[in-house]
């Protein structure tokens, strides 16, 4: 039995100790979905709490999910920086901006 890539449990391990689907239509257990990069785990929760923010009544909380919107907006793009960075891609912006200052 091999682990898989992304860590975790084997699947056919993970039936065993989760029941096995039991009490689920068909007895097979719901199909997991496939690992999601954290960038995307990022905008997700920010698309989530917007549209709390949007649909909340209360002004109190909805000061403190426009708070947690402007925290997940920095914590995404100081990640995006760093993906830039560890892609060489930190001099990119310039490189496109004088490239299109030529182009002009």
């Amino acid at each position: 039995m091999m682990q898989p890539e992304g860590g975790g449990l084997p699947p056919e391990l993970a039936a065993l100790l989760g029941g096995g689907g039991a009490g689920l239509p068909g007895g097979a257990p719901p199909e997991q979905p496939p690992e999601m990069d954290p960038i995307e785990h990022l905008r997700q929760a920010i698309q989530h709490a917007q549209a709390a923010l949007v649909a909340e009544p209360d002004d109190m909380d909805s000061q403190s999910l426009a708070k947690v919107v402007q925290g997940l907006y920095s914590i995404l793009a100081n990640r995006q920086k760093e993906q830039e960075q560890l892609l060489g891609g930190g001099n990119l912006r310039g490189l496109a901006r004088s490239y299109g200052n030529q182009a002009a």
